[in-house]
């Protein structure tokens, strides 16, 4: 039988640490092809093959500051290094529970582990500060070499 996972419990690691105060994350994968079309190809349908893929991962989150995840000051220190930094996508622990000192950690142990991790440029970093609303960032991960499923972790 399937199982849904809370869109909670979904998570973004930068560096081992959650980002804090995160809204919403959205992973997404490209394969760009290339047009394989000959003259011996079924009528008027076209042939393509995959050239490459490409990988991004976005987080929108409330601006914060503080330990119990990535603050936005960290976002912005990342983004100015310009060096690619290691990122995870994947369910979290403990699930459905408040944040724990320090954020979130990867779950590599349950049975229905599910996790994602690559090295990454960040190429986008927003921050929106409306009158009389929280200010919130956005900020894009865009993938340098290939996205890998977590297996395990050191120790487990």
């Amino acid at each position: 039988m399937n199982t849904s996972y809370k869109g909670k419990n979904l998570q973004v690691l930068m560096g081992g640490k959650s980002i804090g105060l995160a809204t919403s994350h959205t992973l997404n994968l490209t394969a760009n092809t290339v047009d394989t079309t000959t003259k011996d190809s079924e009528g008027m349908w076209s042939d393509a093959e995959i050239q490459n893929k490409q990988w991004t991962l976005q987080s929108d989150n409330l601006c914060s500051h503080g330990t119990d995840g990535h603050d936005t000051e960290a976002l912005m220190d990342a983004f100015m290094t310009g060096t690619p930094v290691t990122v995870v996508f994947g369910l979290v622990a403990p699930v459905d529970a408040a944040v724990p000192t320090g954020g979130f950690t990867i779950n590599t142990t349950a049975t229905d582990k599910i996790a994602w991790t690559g090295s990454a440029l960040i190429t986008s970093l927003n921050i929106t500060a409306n009158n009389g609303e929280r200010a919130t960032s956005s900020v894009t991960f865009s993938g340098v070499g290939s996205l890998t499923k977590v297996t395990a972790q050191a120790g487990q």
